[in-house]
């Protein structure tokens, strides 16, 4: 059975036998990497003030999970930088180095510039090209209706889409192929509803959109929940491309990669990379991480986006940018 998870990824810190084994703090990129991936991530006072942050107001250990939450239902072991390294994770090569976003159904022209600030985002937080497809229909098989009073909404099955629509559709230069809908998702039968689902090892991700704005609940659209509905909705398409990027989920920090079982779960979610996770997607892709946490700044501060800008303004001020 081929790996999958769902709304997953994970993050474990290094044991101190594992530090002690991490004595040359460079980036190692991967094989079609620009020229300036290589180049060092400085000395060892840098590397720790990137990777080994003694500071609880930036990084916030992972909270003891509550009753219903994702780790209280599912018992995640996490995942160490160097089980991540050497588990043959999913790498940009020279031939597959673009992430393709592929909509699925309809999409009118606000929806369509709203994916396309997607595409911006999502090329900020991985630091490589990222493509925008035409749409692909949604398909009959596996769709369901779901009914709660008065509302009435589709939903679509997460293995449908990822084996059934997006695989045969593979781009041959994708590292990863993520499907995004305004359609609800399900994974099994018996679930209610999912945010997203990848596989790890095809390189195959799709997530919705849907419960992020104020129309599926059946409420007022006003400007607070636009800024709502765009950050959850690229967080969770960070999430997702993570773990088609073969991350789990993060289990030692508060972090984007934690798994989520509610709607109210992700709410209280961290939006950015933990240490742990940053370390192993800059030593995947190759990324300068203070550059990276530049970009995004820009982003979210013309989105509104006000928690995790100041977030990083004093990230970057830790780190003397």
């Amino acid at each position: 059975m081929r790996p999958w998870c769902v709304l997953a990824a994970l993050a474990l810190s290094c044991t101190a036998t594992e530090r002690a084994a991490e004595s040359t703090p460079t980036t190692t990129p991967h094989a079609g990497a620009a020229p300036s991936a290589t180049r060092s991530l400085g000395p060892t006072s840098e590397f720790d003030a990137l990777y080994y942050p003694a500071d609880p107001t930036l990084f916030e250990k992972k909270r003891p999970p509550r009753e219903g939450e994702w780790l209280a239902r599912f018992k995640e072991p996490g995942q160490s930088f160097l089980r991540y390294q050497s588990g043959k994770p999913i790498r940009p090569t020279a031939e597959r180095s673009v992430i393709v976003l592929q909509p699925l159904g309809i999409f009118d022209r606000r929806q369509g510039t709203f994916v396309e600030e997607m595409r911006e985002v999502m090329a900020a937080f991985f630091a490589l090209r990222v493509e925008v497809r035409k749409p692909l229909p949604l398909p009959t098989k596996g769709r369901r209706t779901k009914r709660d009073g008065d509302r009435v909404w589709t939903q679509h099955h997460t293995r449908v889409l990822l084996d059934e629509v997006l695989e045969p559709h593979l781009p041959k230069n994708a590292v990863v192929y993520v499907g995004v809908t305004l359609e609800d998702l399900y994974p099994d039968p018996s679930w209610n509803f999912v945010f997203g689902q990848a596989t790890l090892e095809d390189r195959v991700g799709v997530y919705s959109l849907a419960r992020f704005f104020p129309a599926f609940w059946g409420r007022p659209v006003t400007p607070e929940s636009d800024v709502h509905a765009w950050a959850k909705s690229a967080q969770i398409l960070v999430h997702e491309t993570g773990h088609a990027f073969s991350l789990a989920h993060c289990t030692e920090y508060e972090c984007v990669m934690n798994g989520s079982n509610s709607q109210e779960e992700l709410d209280g979610q961290f939006g950015e990379l933990c240490p742990v996770c940053l370390r192993k997607l800059a030593w995947n892709i190759g990324f300068e991480p203070k550059s990276r946490y530049e970009k995004l700044r820009e982003i979210y501060r013309r989105k509104g986006v006000g928690d995790l800008e100041r977030w990083l303004d004093r990230r970057l001020a830790q780190l003397g940018r």
